[in-house]
């Protein structure tokens, strides 16, 4: 009896690593019955001074739920004069997203992180003097790593002709950031 015992621990051992490696090799399940394309927009509105510049960057997103958008970069300038004051600021973004899908309270959205790096802003002030010409008082640049993340509703994305819109404003003027998917089979 003691021989026969013996020969069912390599078969139940064999039996083990086998459901194990079954259970491993288990793919993941689709997130979305299709893959979607379409473009996430950022359009800066400034007051102070006056701009508006955007950008245009391809999104898609795979049936597994990976969300995979291009580079993009805004270039802003302006200036704003009252009597003897000027201010003028110029600089640059460049974008670099990521994004996944997140699901909650039943609702799916698209979260995208705009990596956003400023470059060169440059807000200089200057007055005028005696002579009528302009003298720079005093200059303020910035570089550096901004933003969080903005979240979009993936039904207003693929369904709303207008997308999914979503925006923040500050002091001097709004960002507004726009997400319009479509079904990878209808080209953009």
């Amino acid at each position: 009896m003691k021989n026969k015992s013996k020969n069912w621990i390599p078969i139940l051992g064999m039996l083990t690593l086998y459901l194990l490696l079954s259970g491993c090799s288990k793919e993941e399940e689709d997130v979305f019955e299709q893959g979607f394309d379409g473009l996430l927009e950022v359009e800066y509105v400034n007051t102070f001074p006056d701009w508006i510049t955007s950008d245009e960057m391809i999104t898609s997103i795979s049936k597994s739920g990976e969300v995979l958008i291009e580079a993009g970069s805004l270039n802003y300038s302006g200036e704003y004069i009252m009597d003897d004051t000027k201010i003028t600021r110029s600089g640059s973004w460049q974008l670099k997203p990521s994004g996944h899908i997140t699901t909650e309270g039943g609702i799916t959205y698209v979260v995208v992180n705009p990596n956003i790096s400023v470059l060169n802003d440059i807000t200089t002030i200057y007055t005028k003097d005696n002579s009528d010409n302009w003298v720079k008082v005093s200059e303020a640049p910035f570089s550096g790593d901004v933003g969080g993340n903005v979240t979009f509703a993936f039904d207003a994305a693929t369904v709303d002709p207008n997308g999914s819109i979503t925006g923040v404003n500050d002091g001097t003027g709004s960002i507004i950031w726009t997400l319009t998917l479509y079904p990878s089979t209808v080209p953009i």
